[in-house]
């Protein structure tokens, strides 16, 4: 019970820091839609989409490394030192390929930015994740703060006061980025790691056997959420995707709460004995189905009221796609569950083989969904995708880490939901309700189990501060 507890206070702590820092995204996003158009929303979503995409190609998923080989008792020293080496060599690469990138029309007035975005992205990156090894959670949190408040600072400084435009959009991300890192950096101090030796540099390969196939899983992770938007583009311009990107944005408060418990979850999961993984991970995971179900169910039903309240009437169109991306990411949201199994058991082969089941099906449904529906085929066709990722990593982990998957009560409410959003789709919003409602059922007595240890959690820490209040006032 103590290390469920250790691990609800880091969710708790992280939990806090990314709610301001989600609270400070959806402050910027009127005022994006207010001083970009949808060409203009679009191209920078173009953009930061390529720069997803570079990002672990860029670093060969150095800041990964760092955490995995960082995190926990035994961890050996240098971790940090060889994925510094790692990101400076992959920033001198880019480089030189950098120029190839303006035979894009939507990048090419904008290659600087790009560069200086990546290389902001994977320096704070790396020290972040240098920080989450260390299990400095507070500090983590800290930081994750800073950066977003000066993110909203910088945002209304370049796009308000100076009407940047695209460019004052990227340079209040890189900016905030860098000046973050550089913070960290005096923290850390990683100037004093720096100096190389024998131990240093098989450490250094044992972090690239590691990471570097997952480059072609984050690369494929890519191709499912983000390459739509290029097939988009291609097929209904610039418009249509920044209102497709725009819809995205409200999904991202699923994967943004798993996120939360995923940073807090990973360290436990690393951390904790061989002989009792499993049955740490089906608690886990029984308590985190009924907990995404209904914030799914939740977050559909409030997606047309979000959409008229925060977009400008501009982005009304994007109400209706909200309901499948959110669908979504549901099922992003259980891979990735499950793809903390490969993180553990340092399997990041399997990372590729399942990422990439998903990545094929997506390029074949936006091909064939998107001419015809637009950015409901794109929808469809990311849902469809994540979907096939869960399987195949609920299938494939059953063997290295044996736990109760729920397979039938996941399906019942996964079609429950999928019933509602075809029908959000369609603007048929009595049966959406129904469905989306129902949703959570199959799930209820999950749901009872995890709000009893979330009180009894409560109510620890509340005898645990009314001892304290008496000890005080026996002093």
């Amino acid at each position: 019970m103590a290390k469920e507890g250790k691990l609800l206070k880091h969710t708790v702590l992280i939990g806090a820091s990314s709610a301001l820092c989600k609270a400070v995204s959806f402050f910027l996003l009127p005022l994006y839609t207010a001083t970009l158009s949808p060409a203009e929303f679009g191209a920078s979503d173009i953009l930061v989409s390529t720069a997803v995409l570079l990002l672990p190609l860029v670093s060969c998923n150095a800041p990964e490394a760092v955490f995995r080989f960082g995190a926990g008792e035994h961890a050996p020293s240098g971790v940090l030192a060889a994925g510094a080496r790692c990101v400076g060599i992959g920033l001198f690469v880019f480089l030189l390929f950098l120029p190839l990138f303006g035979f894009s029309q939507v990048l090419r007035p904008y290659l600087l930015y790009l560069y200086l975005y990546v290389a902001a992205a994977n320096l704070h990156s790396l020290l972040a994740h240098a920080l989450r090894a260390a299990g400095e959670y507070g500090l983590y949190a800290l930081q994750q703060i800073f950066c977003a408040l000066l993110t909203a600072v910088l945002g209304v400084l370049f796009l308000t006061v100076l009407r940047l435009g695209v460019r004052g959009y990227l340079a209040s991300v890189l900016v905030a980025d860098l000046i973050t890192a550089i913070v960290l950096a005096l923290c850390l101090r990683p100037w004093r790691l720096l100096q190389g030796n024998e131990s240093r540099q098989g450490l250094a390969r044992a972090m690239l056997r590691y990471s570097v196939p997952l480059i072609p899983a984050s690369a494929l992770w890519w191709v499912i959420a983000l390459s739509d938007r290029y097939i988009l583009l291609s097929f209904h311009g610039e418009v249509a995707t920044g209102i497709y990107a725009a819809a995205g944005r409200l999904p991202s408060l699923l994967t943004f709460a798993l996120g939360i418990f995923m940073e807090a979850w990973q360290y436990a999961a690393i951390c904790e004995k061989n002989e009792t993984r499993a049955v740490r991970f089906g608690k886990m995971y029984a308590m985190l189905l009924p907990f995404l179900v209904a914030l799914c169910a939740a977050l559909m039903l409030a997606a047309r009221p979000l959409v008229w309240l925060i977009f400008d009437a501009d982005y009304a169109a994007a109400a209706r796609d909200v309901p499948l991306l959110l669908l979504a990411g549901f099922f992003a949201a259980l891979a990735s569950f499950f793809g903390s199994v490969y993180t553990v058991k340092m399997h990041s082969g399997a990372v590729f083989w399942t990422t990439l089941g998903g990545a094929l099906l997506n390029l074949v449904l936006n091909f064939a969904l998107i001419p015809r529906m637009g950015t409901t085929g794109a929808a469809l066709a990311t849902c469809f995708a994540y979907a096939l990722v869960f399987v195949l990593r609920a299938w494939h982990t059953r063997a290295t880490m044996p736990f109760y998957r729920y397979a039938k009560k996941t399906a019942a409410s996964a079609l429950l939901l999928l019933f509602a959003a075809l029908l959000g789709a369609r603007a048929r919003l009595g049966p959406f309700a129904i469905g989306a409602l129902l949703a959570p059922i199959p799930f209820w007595r999950e749901g009872i189990n995890l709000l009893a240890f979330l009180r009894k959690r409560l109510d620890g820490v509340l005898k645990k501060r009314k001892k304290a209040r008496g000890d005080i006032d026996k002093a």
